[in-house]
């Protein structure tokens, strides 16, 4: 998150306002979640989040009896828009990467936008 994902919210923030757009940054507020909000005038906000979110793994064998069960922990950075998770991660991205994700997600967003409001 602190590598990858904060400098790219960052990257990706300026990019959007060089372009005369409004966008606020939730970056270094929180390891946890992080992400970007820009104003439009045709509705609602695009909103681009990145939560850490942890989930247990199964057991990859069955405990032995008295010894306690071991589950590690992994963990997903997920991709949240106004509506909801995205269903991916973006462990493994690189900074272009992720940049050129909000930049594309931001992108569908006011296509669909100009779709519903022409």
């Amino acid at each position: 998150m602190d590598k990858q994902v904060s400098p790219a919210l960052k990257e990706a923030a300026e990019q959007l306002g060089t372009l005369g757009f409004e966008v606020e940054t939730r970056v270094g507020q929180s390891r946890n979640m992080m992400g970007l909000r820009v104003m439009m005038e045709e509705g609602n906000p695009f909103v681009y989040e990145v939560c850490l979110d942890g989930y247990l793994a199964a057991p990859s064998e069955a405990p032995v009896e008295g010894e306690p069960e071991v589950r590690q922990r992994f963990y997903r950075a997920e991709v949240y828009l106004h509506d909801g998770s995205q269903e991916y991660d973006l462990m493994g991205f690189t900074r272009e990467q992720i940049v050129r994700d909000v930049l594309d997600q931001f992108e569908s967003q006011r296509q669909l936008l100009g779709r519903v409001y022409s």
